[in-house]
């Protein structure tokens, strides 16, 4: 019966129309962490087979963005925040997405931004996939890859790993450094890189932080026109009596 369910689904989600699609999921319960991803997972789906059925580019809408987000808002489900950081690159590579010339993409760059807040760090590698660069998204993950918290939770490697991406990001050639392989956890090389980074953003951070100032009125707005949507969100709590008239 399982099976059969989800070659059913799987059957729903190829060939149905994606906006009903996308209205039946976004009316999902969406409560804990476990019925957050699925929701994420499904309007993943979703963005994914109108590439394959349309050859068009992944097409996340504002109603999905908007219930990503207040999954990632909700102390609930912000757990979730990996589901969420996963399938971002759906939305970054889509060319359609509702944006200006400053960012293509706002409403990913939202949700990138808070996943960032989450300390995650799975949303850098993405970045790149961004059609027009995201200073914002850029300067956030910058201060968080050279910040004392990173490495509560992270390797050396890691850090490099990331600082290394960001630094591509900097480096007008857009070439690329490889690290070798089999190198130990704490290689020196792993340390030279990040403090290259370092460097780099030490020279250049007061860019960042004007493009980023740039921006910020196009985040603003984007982030209240997503605060609109109500799927995912935090449930109000019980309304208080008024006071008794004396």
């Amino acid at each position: 019966m399982n099976r059969a369910l989800a070659v059913l689904r799987a059957a729903i989600i190829r060939d149905g129309d994606p906006k009903q699609n996308d209205a039946v999921i976004l009316n999902f319960p969406c409560k804990d962490v476990e019925t957050a991803s699925l929701l994420v997972s499904l309007t993943t789906q979703v963005a994914a087979s109108q590439e394959k059925t349309t050859q068009d580019k992944p097409y996340v809408p504002p109603g999905v963005f908007g219930a990503w987000l207040n999954i990632l808002k909700n102390p609930k489900t912000e757990a979730a925040h990996e589901y969420v950081a996963g399938m971002l690159d759906q939305a970054s590579a889509n060319w359609d997405c509702p944006g200006t010339g400053m960012i293509r993409c706002p409403m990913a760059e939202v949700v990138a931004l808070e996943v960032l807040k989450k300390q995650d760090r799975y949303v850098i590698p993405q970045i790149p996939r961004f059609h027009e660069y995201p200073h914002t998204l850029f300067l956030a993950a910058a201060r968080f890859v050279l910040s004392p918290e990173y490495r509560q939770h992270n390797s050396l490697q890691d850090q490099a790993n990331d600082a290394n991406i960001l630094l591509y990001l900097t480096n007008s050639s857009n070439v690329d450094a490889v690290f070798p392989q089999h190198l130990a956890a704490d290689d020196a090389t792993y340390q030279r890189v990040v403090q290259s980074f370092a460097e780099r953003f030490k020279e250049w951070g007061s860019i960042y932080v004007r493009y980023a100032e740039e921006e910020r009125p196009l985040i603003e707005r984007t982030s209240r026109f997503l605060s609109k949507f109500t799927t995912c969100r935090t449930a109000p709590g019980p309304k208080q009596p008024a006071p008794l008239k004396e």
